[in-house]
């Protein structure tokens, strides 16, 4: 399915204001069952600077610093985006592993390296030498365990 989003806001001041500088997070996210064909972001006043950051959780930030004062601040976001209809988790799934839950033993490989170092108990147990705090940091330590 193909969507058009307009995301507008409009404001209107009795009196001149300074705008501060902001971050504008309109623009969808193109991952899993969602694909971003089109973004257009229009902003009035003019920035004097509108640049793009990329977030730690992969979302684009926009920013915009402004110079002078205004009457009216308009930010209208406009994306065109399609939608895949995720598959059934049937699909995912092979005949020996048809039947949920599965067996730890039974698991798809893929999956498998996401559970390893995890104990019976749901504590993690970090690969390699074990690290244990001390006073100036964490230094490796032989007998310490999660």
């Amino acid at each position: 399915m193909r969507a058009r989003l307009i995301h507008r806001f409009d404001y209107r001041y009795t009196k001149p204001v300074l705008l501060g500088p902001h971050r504008f997070c309109l623009r969808p996210r193109p991952q899993g069952f969602q694909r971003l064909i089109d973004y257009r972001l229009e902003v009035t006043p003019d920035p004097s600077q509108l640049y793009d950051l990329l977030a730690a959780g992969g979302d684009t930030i926009t920013r915009g610093r402004f110079l002078g004062e205004t009457r009216r601040f308009t930010v209208t976001a406009t994306s065109e985006v399609e939608t895949f209809a995720p598959p059934l988790i049937e699909a995912c799934l092979d005949e020996e592993m048809a039947q949920l839950p599965v067996a730890i033993g039974r698991l798809n490989p893929d999956l498998l390296s996401n559970l390893q170092g995890w104990t019976p108990s749901a504590t993690w147990v970090p690969p390699g030498p074990p690290v244990a705090p001390s006073r100036s940091g964490w230094a490796p330590a032989a007998t310490w365990r999660c």
